[in-house]
């Protein structure tokens, strides 16, 4: 069996210094020491820019020269994302521009030469038809999407050929969205687990594609990196890189992907729903916090772009596009009030320096209050207890294993 590993490894920006050295010690450092001493195996990275340029600032040197040597080696070929990690969907054309190419030129300078980026990899893998053209145009290759994007059903996505996104010059590739979760829910006790539920999904006889954050090896679950690194050390398992499994396939069929992340479950998509944890209809905080951070957007596009002033607020305003913050107010069932907070008071106080206007200040003010209120109100009115226990008891969090329900 051919097993490709992508791991995407990413910190938020401005991570606090202690967290981001406890990951690096316990995923960052034995992944790549373990990859050093298994010449063998190859895998295909996403480094994010967020996570690269402060491995670089707090001086963890050994994971980026790792990096480096494994790439000299051939053993890891990297992906191109977006710097600080944004839901793309949600961002316009120049947007989402700015911070592929940022991407590439900060892991271009930290890591070297050997960062060339042929594929892609969406934050969160959530697509759509826009951002795909966005990425074909800027000359990438391929990139990885979440299997419910196929045709809305787990399980028909299949591994042995080639998919071409109709209306670009985009290769996709499926991830196994079960078995790549095992690693994320630790359901898994051992190496015998794993490979028993590769057998059950019929479809990995030849090739297995797994996608996943690297954090859950060591980080998340602490004996999952041991159960990775005997899973892939048994007999009759040869590692691949993406682009190599791309090169073997002959047989193409053109598609057209549907809206979609890698939460994103099949009642979502129907509802429309396509990402649930970063912009649900439903949500009033996702809400509140989208027309925050679009305030903050028409203030960059207010600004001389001549201006040194212009060039620090799209710096910042890139970084405080992140994903996370809406994560943590999805409560599905990842709820974290003050991470939401904090980033809520980032960006009304980039709204606060950049604006002259006091009824935009006024505005942005109103929405912060809202978001810090409503969050109040959900904790005391028992409303995020309601959520994540519908969340556990649905779709995407109940995976099938062996005719098992897991929640």
């Amino acid at each position: 069996m051919n097993w490709i590993n992508l791991f995407h490894i990413y910190q938020p920006p401005e991570q606090m210094p202690l967290i981001l050295k406890q990951v690096a010690k316990q995923s960052y450092v034995p992944l790549f020491s373990f990859l050093k001493s298994n010449p063998k195996i190859k895998i295909t990275l996403n480094i994010n820019a967020s996570l690269s340029e402060q491995l670089q600032e707090q001086n963890i040197d050994s994971v980026i020269k790792n990096i480096r040597i494994l790439a000299e080696r051939g053993q890891i070929e990297f992906t191109g994302s977006a710097a600080y990690h944004p839901i793309l969907p949600f961002l316009n054309k120049s947007e989402i521009t700015r911070q592929i190419e940022l991407n590439y030129k900060i892991n271009r300078k930290i890591i070297g030469g050997y960062y060339q980026p042929k594929g892609f990899f969406l934050p969160e893998l959530c697509y759509n038809i826009k951002v795909a053209k966005i990425i074909s145009q800027l000359g990438y290759e391929w990139i990885v999407l979440d299997e419910i994007a196929y045709n809305c059903k787990l399980g028909d996505a299949v591994f042995n050929k080639t998919y071409k996104i109709k209306g670009t010059n985009l290769l996709a590739v499926f991830r196994n969205r079960n078995i790549s979760n095992l690693f994320f829910f630790e359901y898994v006790k051992s190496p015998s687990d794993f490979f028993q539920e590769i057998k059950k999904d019929k479809r990995c006889r030849n090739n297995l594609i797994t996608v996943t954050d690297g954090e859950n090896l060591g980080h998340h679950h602490p004996r999952m990196m041991k159960i990775w690194q005997k899973a892939i050390l048994q007999k009759g398992i040869k590692t691949m890189l993406m682009s190599e499994l791309l090169e073997k396939h002959k047989q193409v069929e053109k598609i057209k992907p549907l809206q979609s992340s890698w939460a994103t479950s099949v009642k979502n998509v129907r509802n429309k729903n396509f990402y649930p944890l970063w912009k649900n209809p439903n949500n009033r905080i996702h809400q509140l916090q989208w027309k925050l951070l679009k305030i903050s957007a028409n203030i960059v596009k207010s600004l001389d772009e001549k201006s040194q002033e212009h060039r620090r607020a799209i710096l910042q305003f890139d970084k405080n596009c992140l994903s996370c913050q809406f994560w943590w107010a999805a409560a599905s069932p990842w709820w974290d009030a003050g991470f939401v907070k904090f980033r809520a008071k980032k960006i009304l106080n980039f709204i606060n320096r950049h604006s002259k206007n006091i009824e935009v200040k006024e505005q942005a003010k109103n929405l912060y209050k809202q978001i810090i209120k409503t969050a109040k109100e959900w904790e005391k009115s028992g409303r995020i207890k309601k959520i994540q226990d519908a969340c556990l008891a649905g779709e995407p969090y109940q995976i099938y294993f062996s005719g098992k329900k897991i929640k």
